[in-house]
């Protein structure tokens, strides 16, 4: 959300299984893909993300994170993921 916007700003999500929270500041590497998020998949693209921020001399904090885009019901081709880790500024 924009900087400017308060959580008390935002309307309540309509399924009670999403929450909203307030999160520091951060800044992202994320590496994006298609195909069905399988933990091979994952840990592939881990350690392609990994691999590039050594190249470019970041480094990675924290625990990856996983971005899925799509409903279950797309077929598996189609769908776009990330694999997200914060680094260092």
């Amino acid at each position: 959300m924009p900087a400017e916007m308060k959580l008390s700003d935002l309307p309540s999500p309509k399924n009670s299984k999403v929450s909203l929270r307030t999160v520091p500041e951060h800044i992202s590497a994320a590496l994006g893909f298609n195909g069905v998020t399988t933990s091979s998949k994952i840990q592939e693209k881990e350690a392609e993300l990994r691999e590039a921020l050594a190249k470019e001399g970041l480094t990675p904090l924290g625990a990856l994170r996983i971005a899925r885009f799509d409903p279950p019901w797309k077929p598996g081709f189609l769908r776009y993921n990330e694999v997200i880790l914060d680094i260092r500024d």
